[in-house]
């Protein structure tokens, strides 16, 4: 039987539950994995998700608006977010892509089959 430590869990943790990451410049900014997040930054990253899907009905503006909330509530440094959100500015396609980017990272946890 393999014994594992808790830094051994932790190491594979960061590898399959990566952050997604955007360099501006000299400063890299982490947009979380919504399964490291804290429960307070799920909260909000999800309000701000389902506030997306209620977008459908708005104008375009408004989707536009919901995407760099989606974002922002990804990068838990406020600092970072900012940064982020200015160098996005009012382009939708470069808002876009960092969401894309983002939530193809994101991957729950398989399940694992049974040990039967």
């Amino acid at each position: 039987m393999a014994t594992l430590t808790l830094d051994d869990i932790r190491e594979s943790v960061e590898r399959e539950f990566v952050s997604t990451k955007i360099q501006i410049g000299e400063i890299e900014v982490v947009m979380t994995n919504p399964i490291r997040m804290s429960k307070e930054q799920r909260a909000k990253l999800s309000a701000s998700m389902e506030d997306t899907e209620e977008a459908t009905k708005e104008t375009l503006e408004g989707q536009f608006d919901r995407m760099l909330g989606i974002i922002k509530a990804a990068v838990p440094d406020k600092t970072q977010a900012n940064l982020l959100l200015k160098a996005i500015g009012d382009d939708m396609a470069i808002a876009m892509k960092v969401l894309d980017a983002y939530l193809k990272e994101q991957k729950p946890g398989e399940a694992l089959g049974s040990q039967d």
